[in-house]
Formats: structure tokens, C-alpha cells, sequence
């Protein structure tokens, strides 16, 4: 997605993400191309402890960049790597800012449209979807659907 922006004129990987997300500390230092090649220095965040709150928020990805963005970042951008998933929410968001539509529904119309994954999306915990795959995990001795952002 952040490639077809940049095909369209409406980014360069190379910008910092200060021209796109204008209140990201150290925005000004960090790149498109960094995020994408996680070495953004931005900290993973960890979603157990605020889970619940995060969800349940009015914007979850809002609510989930709102868990790391004030941390200090854990190394100057473009020297170190150090996979984050915090990373791919702040592209969302730029995706979301430059397109005027949702993530999930970008997606849909520019990703899985096209090339008929029409069974493909986002995993929304609360919808029954038939065939969704997801991840398990055991909580004390039970094996539990994993969800992560919903």
C-alpha cells in the first residue's frame, strides 16, 4: 500500500514521517523507508497490559500508537534493526492519513480486490467468519484463540 502512495506521487519512502503524522516525537528522523525496513528505532510496544482498553477504544489503532510513540526510541534511525510491529501501525496510519480511508478498507479496494481475495481481510474478534484463520495459544493448560489488534 505504501508503495502504490508512492507510484501515485503521494509519498516518498524517503520523506520523514513528520510530513505525514505531524505530532510523531523524533518524526523528523525517522523515514517511510525506515519503517518499512524496521529500522525506525521505534519500540515495539507490548498490548497485554492495555489490551482491553486499546480494543475498546474508539480508534484501536489510535489507542495502540498511543502505547509507544512517547517512548524514547531504542537506537538513532537507520543503524540498528530490531523488527516492530509499531512500525507498521505508524505506516497504517500514514496509509489511513493520505488515502482518506480506513486501513482495512484500502486494503480491501487496492489490495485484496483486485486480485479477488475476497475471503481476505482484517480479524475483527466480535464477526463470525467462515474459514478465518487465526493463531492459538495455551493459557493454563487451555488452548485459546490469540488475537492481537481487533
Amino acid at each position: 500500500a505504501i508503495l502504490q502512495l508512492q507510484e501515485k506521487g503521494l509519498l516518498d519512502v524517503n520523506d520523514t514521517i513528520d510530513h505525514y503524522i505531524s505530532d510523531f516525537p523524533n518524526g523528523e528522523q525517522i523515514t517511510i523507508h525506515h519503517l518499512l525496513t524496521h529500522t525506525s528505532g521505534i519500540s515495539n510496544f507490548e498490548l497485554e497490559a492495555d489490551f482491553y482498553e486499546v480494543i475498546h477504544s474508539e480508534s484501536v489503532q489510535d489507542a495502540a500508537i498511543n502505547l509507544f510513540k512517547h517512548l524514547p526510541l531504542q537506537f538513532e534511525p537507520g543503524t540498528q534493526f530490531s523488527y516492530s510491529v509499531s512500525g507498521y501501525l505508524v505506516l497504517g496510519q500514514i496509509i489511513e492519513n493520505l488515502s482518506g480511508m480506513a486501513y482495512e478498507d484500502y486494503l480491501k479496494k487496492y489490495i485484496f480486490g483486485p486480485i479477488k481475495m475476497n475471503a481476505s481481510g482484517f480479524d475483527h474478534a466480535s464477526a463470525i467468519a467462515k474459514w478465518r484463520a487465526s493463531g492459538y495459544e495455551i493459557e493454563d493448560g487451555t488452548i485459546k484463540t490469540l488475537h492481537f489488534l481487533t
